[in-house]
């Protein structure tokens, strides 16, 4: 809705104007606005000739407020996560236990969620599979060493859903802490020896 209003700011043109335009292109009526004043302002500006016709420069307006309301096509998967998604989200989901977590949710979530997820995770990460088995890892070794307290499941390592409505990403995290050269052996405390 904000784009369409710059569009109507930058061409100088009311919203009833534009409605007027559109209703004589699709060849409708506009019960309710005042026609004859807006008809007046749009020839004086030339988005209309004196027969009530369309210029071209109105033509131009109107597919470009248009285009914004055409639907975007939804990308694949595929595209998004690359060709062999499906092997790779298993091989993620492979790398928790079988087991229930001490929170009471199983360790591993369904493929179709950890899909989702992961959809999500891509548009808005930009990490490759082997950063994202890395980070899993270190995760889920540190995890283990702690009795599995505080562990997130599949799902909910790769993205959760915040008490603000925002989404965060655990995964993204150690991702960065894998880029960032922190290992395993970093993530826990060691016994000093006297």
């Amino acid at each position: 809705m904000n784009e369409m209003y710059k569009i109507l700011i930058r061409n100088k043109i009311s919203p009833n104007g534009l409605y007027l335009l559109y209703s004589i292109k699709e060849k409708t009526s506009t019960p309710i606005i005042n026609t004859e004043n807006v008809k007046k302002i749009l020839i004086k500006n030339n988005w209309l000739n004196d027969d009530n016709i369309l210029t071209d420069k109105s033509k131009r307006l109107l597919i470009e407020v248009e285009g914004l309301f055409k639907k975007v096509k939804k990308q694949t998967s595929d595209k998004i996560m690359g060709n062999n998604y499906n092997d790779k989200i298993n091989e993620y989901n492979q790398l928790f236990p079988k087991m229930k977590l001490p929170t009471g949710k199983a360790a591993r979530s369904s493929i179709n969620n950890l899909e989702n997820a992961f959809r999500w995770f891509f548009q808005n990460h930009n990490y490759d599979w082997e950063t994202i088995f890395k980070a899993t890892n270190t995760y889920l070794i540190e995890r283990k060493l702690q009795n599995w307290k505080f562990t997130r499941n599949s799902q909910y390592f790769i993205r959760k859903q915040a008490v603000d409505k925002t989404w965060e990403s655990s995964l993204a995290d150690w991702c960065l802490m894998i880029e960032d050269g922190i290992d395993e052996q970093d993530t826990h405390f060691k016994d000093k020896v006297f």
